[in-house]
């Protein structure tokens, strides 16, 4: 029986389906922007350059543009999507989806 390898990817990195996102603009605002709890005594852009180095220590690929984050440069080229990603992709941008 073949088994899939994940050593190019790495245990904690499958445990997080090898995505690194950051934290929401947003979520650092939750008692001003919604009311509840608190907000964060810190903001995103001191997290900001801790990101960075973590997306190049891990090597993260991204597209510049994602309209949740401020503009940030991608630390590596996205990967290749194949077929089913495209597929994907195009149901996505067809319901207006980022």
């Amino acid at each position: 029986m073949k088994v899939a390898n994940y050593d190019a990817v790495g245990g904690g990195s499958v445990h997080w389906t090898a995505n690194f996102p950051r934290i929401p603009l947003s979520d650092f605002r939750v008692r001003s922007l919604d009311g509840f709890a608190d907000d964060w005594p810190i903001d995103y852009a001191t997290l900001e350059p801790i990101f960075s180095v973590n997306d190049r220590m891990m090597g993260v690929a991204s597209l510049a543009g994602d309209p949740v984050y401020p503009a940030h440069g991608p630390t590596m080229p996205p990967l290749l999507l194949g077929r089913r990603g495209m597929l994907y992709a195009q149901a996505m941008n067809s319901l207006g989806w980022h």
